[in-house]
């Protein structure tokens, strides 16, 4: 029984031992803390020494208006005779100029200069232009493109022009007669009527009749002698081109060297 006792009071010491250990590291951590979040709020309040206050000192304010006019210009306004028109330099535009003109060269005009700017310029159309050209063909009023050429040709070249033009769509055999060998005109050759060209078709035939041809007639064909000609004879008549082949003497090759010298029949 006092062993008991003696154990229920050494355990009671030892916990209060634990619980005394406890409070004082409790109080040891807290002391940290609280020294340290201090010691943060003291340094961010403290002032820098190398700061310089700066005081706002309140002044008036000055009551202080521009008004500024700004002047717009206006390009191909009659109303507004401003000397800033004057004052804008508008883009140019060069271009060479050729040809049927007065003082040939390159100029520089105003961007959107017609052709007929550039004539004026230019000195205008020398007195052997090709008018009718110039007249039909050119548009006076296109704009000058920039780094062109512009060419105004002469009389004579569109009157060449227009010759070999003339010539080109004219049948020769219609201009000029027929000249022989020696030099000398002749008459063109009449033409073949119907009839005369039937009379060449019927004197040369394209094929010969197996059924009424000839001995000296079948002889002109190649690979038939007399005596197969008169065999053909013997063999007639014949329905086909093909009864060939039943006559003696003549086999494939022959009947396709000489099939097409005979008329379908």
């Amino acid at each position: 029984m006092s062993e008991i006792v003696d154990l229920h009071i050494r355990i009671k010491k030892l916990l209060v031992e634990r619980i005394y250990e406890s409070f004082f590291l409790i109080f040891v951590v807290g002391s940290v803390l609280g020294y340290a979040v201090g010691a943060r709020i003291d340094k961010c309040d403290l002032p820098d020494e190398n700061a310089i206050e700066v005081v706002d000192e309140e002044k008036p304010e000055a009551d202080v208006s521009v008004t500024m006019e700004v002047p717009v210009p206006i390009v191909n306004d009659p109303d507004r005779s401003s000397g800033l028109v004057n004052d804008i330099q508008l883009e140019s535009v060069c271009a060479d100029i050729a040809g049927a003109i007065a003082k040939p060269g390159v100029y520089c005009l105003d961007q959107g200069s017609m052709v007929i700017d550039i004539v004026k310029e230019a000195g205008g159309f020398s007195s052997s232009v090709a008018d009718s050209y110039v007249a039909r063909i050119m548009n006076l009023s296109q704009q000058v493109r920039a780094n062109s050429k512009i060419y105004i040709p002469y009389e004579e070249e569109v009157k060449c022009d227009l010759l070999e033009l003339t010539l080109k769509n004219v049948r020769t055999d219609e201009v000029l007669p027929n000249v022989g060998s020696t030099g000398e005109t002749t008459e063109p050759l009449p033409e073949q009527t119907d009839e005369q060209n039937q009379n060449s078709d019927v004197s040369a035939p394209s094929c010969i009749d197996l059924n009424s041809a000839s001995i000296s007639e079948l002889i002109e064909i190649d690979g038939i002698g007399e005596s197969t000609a008169q065999k053909i004879i013997d063999a007639r008549p014949f329905v086909s081109v093909e009864g060939l082949l039943d006559v003696s003497g003549i086999g494939d090759a022959k009947y396709a060297q000489m099939k097409d010298s005979f008329c379908p029949i």
